[in-house]
């Protein structure tokens, strides 16, 4: 547990802004597997950035909420109702949590 909590503060945040992140990349990934459609380059290039940023951000080996919402909002344009909704419901979760700027402790000096 300590060392969660410290590898979830060294990325900036609290243990509920990365739950709210990782329910949102766990469900952006099993919709990604719903539609061999998307692939992780197509992905790519619509976003902005590479496909081993894409693939690094999927895994949870990074965070990034611009790119996770960039995949999100390519996703709803294109997939059924019911998931589109799904992933509109814990999109709007998941930003209203990371917009919760709560003061963080500061860091350890090294």
């Amino acid at each position: 547990m300590l060392m969660t909590k410290a590898r979830n503060m060294a990325h900036g945040l609290t243990p509920s802004q990365r739950k709210r992140y990782d329910d949102l990349r766990g469900l952006t990934v099993r919709t990604l597997d719903r539609y061999p459609k998307f692939a992780q380059r197509v992905l790519a290039e619509a976003v902005g950035v590479t496909q081993s940023f894409i693939s690094t951000v999927l895994t949870g080996r990074q965070i990034s909420t611009p790119t996770l919402e960039g995949i999100v909002r390519i996703l709803m344009a294109t997939v059924s109702t019911e998931d589109r909704e799904e992933l509109r419901r814990e999109l709007t979760r998941a930003l209203a949590a990371l917009r919760d700027h709560r003061p963080r402790p500061p860091r350890a000096r090294r």
